[in-house]
């Protein structure tokens, strides 16, 4: 067993926590800012069209990463459990699957994607000018789609075996050369959205490579080996990894309605406006991202441990540090919003800026509760829940927010498309109240419940 392993079932709380969570907030920001760069940069250089085009593929690529999340988070929270049951050759089998799968994914999806990006820029909801902008973003995308998908398997397996912080620099590394290529190919070059999705391609091969150091040169408890258990463990992890499926192709599924209503409502800006809202809304998430998916490992480990004393500690670090993001990302919304649009779009974009205006007036109060709410999916996930997990990923990132937005305009006009996000997330957070009552640690029996 590793040290970052031992730290888990016995270390110090805060301590363990900590060591986990900043470095994958720091993780997934980074992943994040890939996105947000390019949208700085686009916005600024190449116009709102782009921008908003940028935003209409973000459905596309919200199914892959689903996929690859499914499996990544299903696999490792078993492989997690394993480990705390010193059951080393069944973790390091569900790796090897695992990463088996992704790559295969991986060369299918960019075969499609540059075989047919007309096809999918229209189902995408592509009009006018939008058509042959989305159709450059996909096809030079998809080139590096097995280098994203690789760096998130390999950063979630890499945090189970204590090296947390080996995963951060790697992303860290790569986001910090997205901005240089950025700079280079969209700012300087004026490639746009070319030069926008080689950037954060190349940003992908750099922490990949960092990444495969990590089982290059140590000896880790997790090694390729295609023995052991079969493939029926992978499905198995799906089904354990199908909550966060669902949350992450929920989301691309509200931004395609979403897309679909402002485009419908107000045109390109009306898009180009959302778009900004759903980068404001992107920084958020994978903060409570960064947080929920450090603290799996914690939970599944001592979950197969038989430790729940650790998994209430645990979990209560977990709420605590999210509740207070989101009070901080209120204020933020509440205080400077003109200043946050104002970095993705240029001054005479002025109906853009306008409706996103609008929109930040009521968005702020959802990160009072989304955060928590995918504090609690996880932890349904982590204890091999995914029922309820997957209830309540479904009801806040695709059932409550797409009935919210498709009735409420009807009765109180564009407010109810600003409005249905928090209300989304509010009523997902007393249901998850509830579940959570029922399935709080105590309620398992860990002395001699062994079932999976």
């Amino acid at each position: 067993m590793t040290p970052g392993n031992e730290d888990i079932l016995s270390g110090n709380i805060g301590k363990t926590f900590f060591s986990y969570s900043i470095p994958n907030v720091l993780s997934l920001l980074a992943i994040s800012s890939s996105g947000v760069v390019d949208g700085f940069f686009v916005g600024n250089y190449a116009g709102a069209a782009s921008l908003a085009a940028i935003n209409l593929v973000i459905p596309f690529y919200s199914l892959i990463y689903a996929i690859c999340i499914m499996l990544t988070t299903g696999g490792s929270v078993r492989c997690a459990k394993y480990l705390g049951e010193k059951n080393q050759r069944a973790a390091a089998s569900i790796f090897s699957k695992t990463l088996i799968i992704i790559i295969s994914f991986s060369f299918i999806i960019t075969l499609i994607a540059i075989l047919f990006p007309a096809s999918i820029a229209f189902i995408l909801g592509a009009k006018g000018e939008l058509i042959d902008l989305s159709i450059i973003y996909i096809q030079y995308l998809s080139l590096f789609t097995i280098f994203f998908l690789g760096v998130y398997s390999l950063s979630t397996f890499i945090r189970i075996e204590g090296g947390p912080i080996w995963a951060s620099v790697s992303i860290i590394s790569g986001a910090l050369c997205n901005v240089l290529l950025d700079w280079l190919l969209v700012g300087k070059w004026g490639m746009g959205l070319k030069g926008a999705a080689l950037a954060t391609g190349g940003a992908q091969v750099i922490s990949m490579i960092m990444m495969l150091f990590f089982y290059l040169t140590k000896r880790n408890l997790l090694y390729f080996t295609l023995s052991n258990n079969g493939w029926n463990e992978i499905w198995k992890a799906c089904y354990n990894g199908i909550s966060e499926f669902t949350n992450e192709l929920s989301g691309g599924l509200i931004i395609l309605l979403f897309n679909w209503i402002m485009i419908t409502q107000f045109g390109v800006p009306g898009v180009a406006a959302f778009t900004v809202i759903n980068y404001t809304i992107w920084i958020g998430l994978m903060v409570f991202w960064g947080i929920s998916e450090s603290s799996l490992p914690l939970i599944s480990t001592n979950f197969g441990a038989r430790q729940p004393e650790r998994i209430v500690a645990f979990l209560k670090y977990a709420f605590g540090s999210t509740f207070f993001t989101g009070l901080v990302l209120f204020f933020l919304l509440f205080s400077i919003p003109d200043y946050l649009i104002g970095l993705f779009l240029q001054p005479q974009e002025i109906q853009s800026i306008e409706i996103a205006q609008d929109f930040t007036i009521i968005l702020k109060w959802a990160f009072l509760f989304n955060g928590l709410n995918i504090i609690f999916s996880a932890y349904f996930t982590a204890m091999h829940k995914p029922l309820e997990s997957t209830l309540v990923a479904i009801t806040r990132s695709l059932f409550l927010p797409a009935m919210a937005v498709m009735i409420l305009p009807v009765f109180i006009g564009e407010t109810g498309i600003y409005i249905a996000i928090p209300l989304a997330e509010i009523l997902t957070f007393v249901i998850a109240l509830y579940f959570f009552y029922k399935l709080r640690p105590s309620s398992f029996n860990l002395t001699l419940n062994t079932k999976r």
